[in-house]
């Protein structure tokens, strides 16, 4: 991990134009099936007919780069951490977003990369000491170290929760890394990469089904099959 490299040093090791530097902002979007998502209010459909809502949305990323054709990487954060807000209601639901801006070097990216969640061996205070990163601890009987997701919500009308908390179950490694394609170029001008998370897509290709399901945590099975899905998740796009 990156945590604790000097930033300037590497955009001094980074190819570009400094004269062509330019702050590029990442904003995180989340929809499902295209729609966006919408707190509290809407209730959605998985692959196998059950209905389900989502009343929290939370989740850690690492080591958030943007990619350059070469090989040649620069670093827009270390940890991230988005929260889609708990107020959010259908008016502004396509404004349901976290943003991150950084100065950088002009010229071409064709890539923005993250992991999602927190790599192997990291324990509980090894991010930096924030409110809402100290709020995702994982507990230790069952590993550890930090929450890489909680999705909660309930299903069929209530008649149970949905808990979807991702993270090192039983001290495994269920984090993942996404590289996602763009075609962003840097030339001076404030751009804007936009990263939007699919909530249904956690529950597919690998039928992840709710109704008994119930807490997950101590599951290391059922991690493996979020975390599988997960790539899946993301897609992304520069806007002008």
């Amino acid at each position: 991990m990156k945590w604790v490299l000097p930033f300037a040093l590497l955009l001094l090791t980074s190819c570009g134009d400094d004269h062509d530097m330019a702050d590029v902002t990442v904003s995180f979007r989340h929809v499902v099936e295209e729609s966006p998502l919408v707190l509290n209010l809407v209730d959605y459909g998985n692959e196998v007919g059950e209905s389900y809502n989502v009343t929290r949305l939370e989740y850690i990323l690492t080591d958030i780069v943007l990619m350059r054709d070469d090989g040649t990487s620069v670093n827009l954060r270390d940890v991230f951490y988005v929260r889609v807000p708990e107020n959010e209601t259908g008016d502004g639901a396509d404004e349901t977003t976290r943003f991150l801006t950084r100065r950088i070097p002009g010229g071409s990216y064709s890539a923005v990369s993250f992991r999602f969640g927190v790599p192997a061996g990291a324990a509980f205070g090894d991010l930096p000491n924030e409110v809402n990163l100290n709020q995702m601890e994982w507990p230790v009987p069952m590993g550890g170290g930090y929450h890489y997701m909680r999705i909660e919500g309930l299903v069929e009308g209530g008649a149970e929760p949905l808990l979807a908390h991702l993270g090192p179950s039983r001290g495994g490694d269920f984090s993942f890394v996404v590289e996602l394609p763009i075609d962003l170029f840097v030339d001076g001008e404030q751009t804007q990469v936009q990263i939007t998370m699919d909530v249904d897509r956690w529950w597919q290709p690998n039928i992840y089904t709710f109704t008994g399901r119930g807490m997950i945590m101590g599951n290391p099975q059922v991690q493996a099959l979020l975390s599988d899905n997960g790539p899946g998740v993301f897609s992304a796009a520069s806007i002008p």
